[in-house]
């Protein structure tokens, strides 16, 4: 009995697979139509996005693609990352959507020298554009993003790489801060989730990364309370500092 309940869940998915697949290819080329119309252009901000474009559809048929062949195991293949133009990218993408739609200001602070990594590039765009995503939606009325980025980061004896997201929102609510990256229950009201960070800490382990959040604090004190107001809220992720070799 478990095991025909086990194929029929596997041709459902097969099913949803296929139906997925068919809009996301419909996306792709009109969206290859669009690139050949402004092919000759001299407006390269919109073929980059363009390229972009395709590159997350893409991304999303691969990983509708992983579902159906290996749903219990996720691809953790390691490539080569560039994680400057990888933020660079993924900001750009929200610059001109979300973010200018919800007053975002994105404040970006870079390591250009970097190196090359070993990691996977659609997990931390997942990580990235999760993060993103819940900062703009705990600031409805506006606020700033800032993604900081450092090399060299001693934890535990080992070299990570330090990639830092805040926002200038209302915080965690101390509820959810006790547990985090627990699962526990949702918000609505544009605050940082429990839900969701489970998957992007899961993520951030399968990386042989670390990931911790917290609430920023404003120096000025409260006239209420005496104590110092919460300012926004801050995640930093530690990736494993492995070179990309040829």
């Amino acid at each position: 009995a478990i095991k025909e309940e086990k194929s029929l869940q596997s041709l459902e998915i097969r099913k949803l697979v296929h139906e997925a697949n068919n809009p996301l290819s419909v996306m792709r080329n009109y969206l290859q139509i669009l690139s050949l119309k402004i092919k000759d252009s001299q407006d390269t901000k919109l073929q980059g996005q363009l390229e972009i474009l395709v590159e997350e559809v893409d991304r999303i048929g691969q990983i509708i693609l992983r579902i159906r062949n290996t749903p219990e195991t996720p691809d953790m293949n390691n490539n080569q990352v560039n994680l400057y133009e990888l933020l660079r990218q993924l900001v750009s993408i929200f610059e001109e959507s979300l973010f200018i739609n919800a007053g975002i200001v994105a404040n970006l602070n870079l390591d250009e020298s970097i190196p090359l990594i070993q990691s996977n590039t659609n997990s931390l765009k997942q990580i990235l554009t999760n993060l993103l995503k819940n900062s703009t939606e705990a600031m409805p009325d506006g606020g700033t993003i800032s993604i900081n980025t450092r090399d060299h980061v001693n934890y535990n004896g080992k070299q990570f790489i330090e990639l830092r997201i805040s926002d200038t929102g209302p915080g965690i609510p101390y509820d959810i801060l006790e547990n985090l990256f627990n699962p526990v229950k949702s918000t609505k009201s544009g605050e940082h989730s429990g839900l969701g960070l489970n998957i992007i800490k899961n993520l951030v382990n399968d990386l042989g990364g670390t990931i911790s959040g917290s609430n920023l604090y404003s120096k000025q004190l409260s006239e209420k309370s005496g104590k110092q107001e919460v300012s926004g809220a801050e995640f930093v992720i530690l990736l494993p500092r492995i070179l990309f070799n040829k």
